[in-house]
């Protein structure tokens, strides 16, 4: 087992996803839709599970950074697409 299994393998075994399935299947379907629109080869389940994970890992340091100056927002998966272009197109310029 390469370092990658090893960390999500036991990552997902002992802390979970901490994200529904619903929530799980969307997150993966939202790093599949980048790597097609950056031309990648689709990733694989190992691939998937990392980025699930550093979504988790982001989104928990995040959540102790905490101020006044942050504020959630909620996007549904096109607002989130849209977000994304505007991001790479920013990048581009």
């Amino acid at each position: 087992m390469d370092v990658e299994d090893a960390f999500t393998e036991e990552a997902i075994t002992t802390l979970g996803t901490n994200v529904s399935d619903e929530i799980e299947e969307q997150l993966k379907d939202i790093v599949t839709r980048i790597y097609s629109s950056n031309q990648f080869p689709p990733p694989n389940d190992e691939d998937l599970n990392i980025a699930v994970l550093c979504f988790v890992a982001g989104r928990t340091y995040q959540s102790d950074q905490v101020d006044v100056n942050n504020f959630p927002i909620v996007m549904n998966i096109a607002m989130v697409q849209e977000f994304l272009e505007f991001l790479v197109a920013k990048g581009a310029t």
